[in-house]
């Protein structure tokens, strides 16, 4: 189970990386607004430890941690995984403020694997408020290896398409 939460963990925190917005249908955030929304939340999830948190949570059934962010909320994380095959992630924030921005929202994460790869679909919606104010739509398949990954999908209404190795 740890190596598929790492796995997992490291796809928490390769996702914001290549997020960028763009001003699509499903955002009503600018590519920088969107750089910089999501880099909070990047922020907020390394901050509050809660991949650690994760990690410490057990070895099979079910999770529920939350984490204080920065300057006020939460982050929090429930779901269930069955041992070294699958993991479901409910990651969410309750008026979570980092760098000025106050996150809001949920992006769900069912992932499949073992500890050499996963496959992690992530959807939801998110909303900011504060230095950067909109909302943003999720839709994406990140695939992670032990010597890389991708990312295909949309953010805030941008088409993703990245990969790349260790």
């Amino acid at each position: 189970m740890h190596s598929l939460v790492r796995l997992v963990a490291a796809a928490l925190l390769a996702f914001p990386m290549v997020a960028c917005g763009g001003g699509g249908s499903s955002s009503s955030l600018s590519e920088q607004q969107a750089t910089q929304a999501f880099g909070s939340m990047q922020s907020a999830i390394v901050s509050s430890d809660l991949e650690s948190k994760l990690e410490q949570s057990g070895s099979g059934g079910s999770v529920s941690v939350s984490a204080n962010c920065n300057q006020g909320g939460t982050v929090s994380a429930d779901g269930s995984w069955v041992n070294g095959q699958s993991f479901s992630l409910d990651l969410a924030f309750a008026g979570c403020v980092e760098q000025g921005i106050t996150i809001n929202g949920e992006l769900s994460y069912d992932a499949t694997g073992d500890s050499t790869h996963a496959t992690i679909d992530v959807n939801g919606d998110i909303s900011f408020t504060g230095t950067v104010t909109g909302s943003c739509s999720v839709n994406l398949e990140i695939v992670v290896t032990q010597t890389g990954g991708s990312v295909n999908g949309t953010i805030c209404g941008v088409r993703v398409n990245a990969s790349g190795s260790n």
